[in-house]
């Protein structure tokens, strides 16, 4: 059995691949979001083919739960939850595993190789959904850790997420959000016996209201303000915000970010010899690259050759 060092996990980092002993992973990558003012883990992506490979829960206690989704095949291994011994069945791609991170967890993953996306989930968040929901909160989720639980939904979710993970300059954040809730939904529901509302709210934005929001994404689209600060503004939780913006601009908020920032990209093509590059910046994209990719899917031409065309 390979002995976890704790020690040496005396505070978290999420730039280093703070699951696994001696930080022995071939490829790490991770995702924030914004909570609170303050950025927080939504996700990390873990893979090596080395042989040697333990991984363990910090040593400080989080309030959290970490949703593991495996992207291939596993064969059986040793785990400890606060030093109770059990072992985890083969499993399939696609297989969820569920760490509640209050209690010390530890896992033998000598010649396994590694092949997982994590998504972390705050009670906090879950809790805050309840409310929203009018229903009781729930502080437990199973484990699933003795079965093969293959779920399609998260294994779908956890492949959008790795596409974020590749290129986290570009990740939306509003999309990131919008992922984020539905991940908490699904779980709530599906695991940790989240009730259902009788009657959602579906309904729309005042006018004035949905109007003032869009004025305000559209004056600081480079560094548009969180969902929860859009929400907050309103009077309303995240999740009530982002179906009553829904209703009102008939798309969600990330997907009317996108296509009002192509929409400045093109009046600042139209109106300026600004180059494209910087162009790209102040529409508040990552880059060139990322606003041709995107220009050219909403528009279906690159942003040169739509320019070129304006000024025949």
């Amino acid at each position: 059995m390979l002995i976890c060092n704790r020690s040496a996990l005396k505070s978290i980092d999420f730039d280093k691949p703070w699951l696994c002993v001696e930080d022995k992973v071939d490829t790490y990558q991770h995702l924030a979001i914004m909570r609170d003012g303050a950025p927080q883990p939504l996700a990390a992506r873990y893979v090596s083919e080395r042989a040697d490979i333990g991984w363990t829960t910090p040593n400080v206690i989080q309030e959290m739960f970490v949703i593991n989704v495996s992207g291939a095949p596993r064969k059986p291994f040793d785990f400890f939850i606060d030093e109770r011994h059990g072992r985890r069945p083969p499993t399939d791609a696609g297989s969820l595993g569920i760490l509640d991170f209050r209690a010390c967890c530890y896992a033998d993953l000598r010649g396994h190789s590694l092949n997982s996306t994590m998504i972390f989930v705050p009670i906090a968040a879950l809790s805050a959904l309840a409310d929203e929901l009018c229903v009781p909160r729930i502080d437990q989720i199973d484990s699933l850790s003795d079965v093969n639980c293959v779920d399609p939904i998260m294994y779908h979710m956890a492949q959008i997420l790795d596409a974020a993970l590749a290129r986290p300059e570009e990740a939306n954040a509003y999309f990131l959000e919008h992922i984020f809730a539905a991940i908490c939904l699904h779980i709530g529901h599906s695991y940790g016996r989240l009730q259902r509302p009788c009657q959602p709210d579906n309904g729309a934005l005042p006018l004035r209201q949905a109007r003032r929001i869009q004025e305000w994404l559209r004056q600081d689209i480079k560094d548009p303000p969180t969902l929860q600060e859009l929400a907050a503004s309103c009077g309303l939780s995240v999740s009530h915000f982002t179906r009553a913006f829904r209703e009102s601009t008939g798309l969600p908020p990330h997907r009317w970010l996108l296509a009002a920032r192509v929409k400045q990209a093109q009046d600042m093509l139209h109106r300026s010899t600004m180059p494209i590059s910087h162009i790209a910046l102040d529409c508040g994209f990552a880059d060139q690259s990322h606003l041709t990719r995107v220009f050219s899917k909403h528009v279906g031409i690159s942003p040169a050759s739509w320019r070129r065309q304006k000024r025949t």
